[in-house]
């Protein structure tokens, strides 16, 4: 059985509702900045069922809850062990997923455990006695990492400060404008400004009960708005907002990391190759050895095979260099979710570009590639997505979202900018791999 008659079969199974009811709980736009992006709840949604049977354990020495590289490796080559290969071929198959697809792009059961798309072909086409590199990762626990302690706060106390300052910061951008005609009260409606402007009174009430009474008297007096007091909380909010935002970062690597280093202790006990590198739990094991693998509730881990370039990735690497000649994104129709904890949108080409040189320093080499989400009326046609240079392509038979995954060293602001610009897309959404649980 051929690959892409795999993945037909796959994901043929998949029930397109699932999909379009995590599309449907995603916040509006105006609601997306500070929230929690859930793009692992897709991937869940995708766990298949596949029955496949291996050999007999073969046992290994024990690596003692090993934290290094050196002791957690199989005594082979590097170079003999099993990775995630990189794939050239962009394959289009309509209302399935690519047949060459990247090792993010889907999720299936198998002995108990649940791997993503590439780790369970591996697995079929692997030798018995070659080691194959898998990540674990921890399913997706909301509850648990909202609780999660970090600093003296939870992950929860932190993200309501963040969001809150966040819509604050929002609401004085917009009354640095709106405020130099609100300044003006009734008289707006009334009689109108000296310079000749009127609004309408549902206008004005509708952007009073917008900002509240009591926010305008906080900078106007008299009839002058204070542009200076707005000024200066902008820039505290600024600076504040790039101080949480490394927190939540932070927080969610640590909270990975105090995952990953629990779970060696349980791995390392049980006669395979581990180690703990960059934060994450990785396994070296033969398929037989995974096969007979006993680990106590297995349904908590998602196992994907494993990218070289992050298992090796030591601090102070070259980041992949981005384009910055780049102008004319319709910033409208983006969102990025640039840190693994928010949604963030852009309002100049200046930011937009930011976003994307953010997303290449932190996800190339805990990621590898980003996804791209597609919304358009009417759905986009392979020819239209040519210059995307995706590893590979999903098209919804029954709704108008694409995902895209496009390795990192292929990511083109340019192609994505002229995708903005299709009057028939309406929003796009980027972001580490959507299959893949960056959460944790």
């Amino acid at each position: 059985m051929t690959n892409g008659k795999i993945w037909q079969d796959a994901m043929g199974m998949i029930d397109e509702a699932y999909i379009a009811e995590v599309i449907e709980h995603r916040p509006t736009r105006s609601r997306l900045a500070g929230r929690l992006i859930r793009w692992g709840s897709l991937a869940a949604c995708l766990v298949l069922i596949a029955g496949l049977g291996f050999g007999r354990l073969h046992t290994k020495s024990s690596t003692d809850e090993a934290l290094n590289m050196e002791s957690g490796l199989p005594p082979v080559d590097p170079d003999q062990i099993l990775w995630e290969q990189e794939s050239d071929t962009s394959a289009f198959l309509s209302g399935s997923m690519a047949a060459d697809t990247s090792d993010s792009m889907a999720l299936m059961t198998l002995n108990g455990w649940k791997l993503s798309g590439g780790l369970y072909l591996a697995l079929q086409e692997a030798d018995r006695d070659t080691y194959i590199a898998i990540l674990v990762r921890r399913s997706y626990d909301y509850t648990a990492r909202m609780n999660f302690t970090y600093q003296g706060k939870t992950r929860a106390q932190w993200q309501v400060e963040h969001d809150i300052l966040q819509t604050q910061q929002r609401k004085l951008g917009e009354f640095s404008k709106e405020g130099q005609l609100l300044k003006y009260g009734e008289a707006l409606y009334t009689t109108g400004t000296p310079d000749g402007e009127r609004w309408t009174r549902a206008l004005y009430e509708e952007r009073v009960d917008f900002y509240g009474e009591y926010f305008i008297s906080q900078y106007t007096l008299n009839g002058e708005l204070l542009s200076d007091k707005i000024e200066q909380e902008m820039t505290y909010n600024e600076a504040r907002l790039a101080e949480l935002s490394k927190i939540l970062v932070d927080l969610n690597d640590a909270y990975i990391e105090q995952n990953a280093r629990e779970d060696l202790r349980k791995f390392a006990s049980k006669d395979v190759y581990c180690t703990l590198k960059n934060g994450s739990l990785y396994l070296f094991v033969t398929k037989d050895e995974l096969k007979g693998l006993r680990v106590a509730n297995k349904a908590k881990y998602m196992l994907h095979l494993a990218n070289r370039n992050t298992f090796e990735y030591e601090e102070g690497m070259t980041a992949i260099p981005i384009d910055e000649t780049v102008t004319g994104f319709d910033c409208t129709k983006l969102t990025f979710y640039t840190d693994g904890v928010r949604y963030s949108t852009v309002s100049s080409d200046a930011e937009a570009l930011e976003a994307f040189r953010y997303l290449a320093e932190r996800w190339q080499y805990t990621a590898d590639s980003v996804t791209l989400e597609i919304h358009s009326t009417p759905q986009l046609t392979e020819e239209q997505l040519a210059g995307m240079r995706h590893s590979t392509v999903y098209f919804s038979p029954n709704s108008s979202l694409i995902i895209l995954n496009v390795k990192m060293k292929d990511l083109d602001p340019t192609a994505i900018r002229d995708l903005s610009l299709l009057p028939q897309v309406t929003s796009i959404y980027i972001g580490p791999p959507l299959f893949a649980d960056h959460a944790g």
